[in-house]
């Protein structure tokens, strides 16, 4: 596998309540050496290595596509990330 790279996509965001939520990124825990980078909608974070990382909050009702950039560098097996909107 690679270790170090660059992912790039969209995804579909849709909320239609009209109160506060948080876009979570679910993912393996990550190794020491590990780092991965997100960009969401032009929010950047790195991935926290429990597996469960914040990487942006939103009010009111939200749809549409939202590029999505991955960052990574050390990675030792393959990582799959799923993001999902929390309501606060």
């Amino acid at each position: 596998m690679d270790t170090a790279g660059i992912f790039r996509g969209e995804v579909l965001e849709m909320c239609n309540g009209t109160g506060g939520y948080a876009i979570v990124a679910s993912h393996r825990e990550l190794g020491e050496q590990e780092q991965v980078d997100l960009e969401f909608a032009g929010v950047h974070r790195s991935l926290e290595a429990d597996g469960w990382s914040e990487i942006a909050t939103r009010t009111g009702a939200r749809y549409g596509l939202r590029e999505v950039n991955l960052t990574y560098n050390s990675l030792h097996t393959p990582l799959a990330i799923t993001l999902t909107v929390t309501p606060f």
